[in-house]
């Protein structure tokens, strides 16, 4: 009866023990760095800067006011150079101010805002592709952590589980001691391992509590009493990269080429409307000494005919950044194709070395049964029988190892090419 209440103490602690256990997938702490990424705010900044910009730049085709003043003295005037009996010729002052309000309008430029609008357009898109190559980068950190992270834990397990053994294990040694098949001196040996095992089990619980800090402070999602998984993806590979430097690398040359575009549009005709409204001395009427107001409007046209050669030095300005470009791309490209076989090739290995670790794995478990029959029957030492458990334990911990380490370069190759 006694054992009943044991038995079902038991399982309604381990049934408490997975309630408070839940799982986090690799995908579910990607989403948390997205959405704690501190600069993503920077994006929306960045696209409202461009709606500023355009407006600023539609000012450029409203009519410009500008308002100017002068006081002169000159050393000569008009004047008429004839005498007649009877009539005296007004004698202007030497002394003479105006103020003018002047009014400008732009009719016609060659579509030269419209142009200078697509430019900036690419460099507010360039600036969100910068902002979001970092969260890339962050992408690869948090795998990395990940990684690190599930090798400690899972290396844990393993040793907490060898400890268990050697716990349960200790009874029957301490049988076989007091039965004279073994020493205390085999005693010894196991309080050592247990010792020494327990060392590896702190030494990875303080890695397994920092990383998960780490994971933490990048993701805003908790980790801890929660197990963090890869799911068990297989390789999607592709040749297709949808990295954002490429696209960054294009829009630069797109910038290049507009750059020359804008320079030659400011050397192409542009008609304004103009106006003046002014009052001084003299007004318009250079013979009246009187102050009057006055007004000017028509239409003007200019053309810079002669750039000294801007436009063409512009033009090949942008073909030598085109071909620099077109470099750094194909170097870029060349780059990721190097880390893309590295980490097939990778893979590739890991795929062998499971194989062989499950074999491993059940040759071990054969071996390690054989050691402590012989154990139990004197001919063999304690110290065999913990060599041959280490080496089990190890061998299972090679195989979990292998199998994060697979997940990881995948997640690493989805990155990298920008699936992810």
């Amino acid at each position: 009866m006694k054992v009943k209440y044991i038995i079902l103490f038991t399982l309604i602690i381990n049934l408490n023990s997975y309630a408070d256990t839940s799982y986090i997938y690799f995908e579910q702490l990607i989403e948390g760095l997205t959405n704690n990424y501190k600069l993503k705010d920077n994006v929306a900044n960045t696209k409202v800067i461009q709606l500023i910009r355009e407006d600023i730049n539609k000012t450029s085709y409203l009519p410009q006011f500008n308002i100017s003043s002068q006081v002169s003295y000159q050393s000569d005037v008009t004047k008429v150079p004839i005498s007649l009996p009877g009539i005296n010729f007004p004698t202007m002052d030497k002394t003479q101010y105006k103020i003018n309000l002047e009014i400008n309008q732009i009719i016609y430029d060659g579509f030269l805002m419209n142009i200078i609008n697509k430019r900036d357009k690419y460099l507010s898109l360039i600036e969100e592709l910068q902002t979001d190559l970092i969260l890339d980068s962050q992408k690869e950190l948090l795998n990395k952590l990940i990684y690190l992270y599930l090798i400690n834990y899972k290396t844990k397990q393993q040793l907490d589980e060898q400890k268990k053994i050697l716990d349960f294990k200790k009874n029957d040694i301490a049988n076989l001691i007091s039965g004279g098949i073994l020493t205390n001196t085999d005693m010894d040996y196991l309080n050592i391992e247990m010792i020494k095992i327990s060392q590896q089990i702190e030494t990875h619980e303080i890695n397994c509590q920092y990383l998960s800090e780490n994971i933490e402070l990048l993701t805003n999602i908790r980790v801890n009493n929660n197990l963090i998984y890869y799911k068990d993806e297989s390789l999607s590979q592709t040749d297709k990269m949808n990295r954002k430097e490429l696209r960054i690398l294009e829009m630069k040359k797109n910038i290049a080429d507009i750059n020359a575009e804008i320079l030659s549009k400011q050397t192409s005709p542009k008609l304004f409307a103009f106006g003046q409204l002014g009052y001084g001395k003299p007004g318009l009427n250079m013979l009246s000494n009187n102050n009057s107001s006055y007004y000017l409007v028509g239409v003007k046209m200019t053309w810079n005919i002669f750039d000294w050669g801007k436009s063409r030095k512009e033009e090949e300005i942008a073909q030598i950044n085109t071909a620099s470009l077109d470099n750094e791309k194909a170097q870029f490209i060349q780059n990721i194709i190097l880390l893309k076989n590295e980490i097939l090739a990778n893979i590739s290995k890991i795929d062998k070395q499971i194989e062989n670790d499950l074999e491993i794995i059940k040759l071990r478990e054969k071996i390690l049964l054989a050691t402590y029959s012989k154990l139990t029957n004197g001919t063999a030492k304690a110290v065999d029988y913990l060599n041959d458990l280490s080496a089990k334990t190890q061998a299972i911990i090679d195989y979990e190892k292998h199998t994060i380490e697979k997940q990881y370069y995948i997640q690493y190759y989805s990155i990298l090419m920008g699936i992810k």
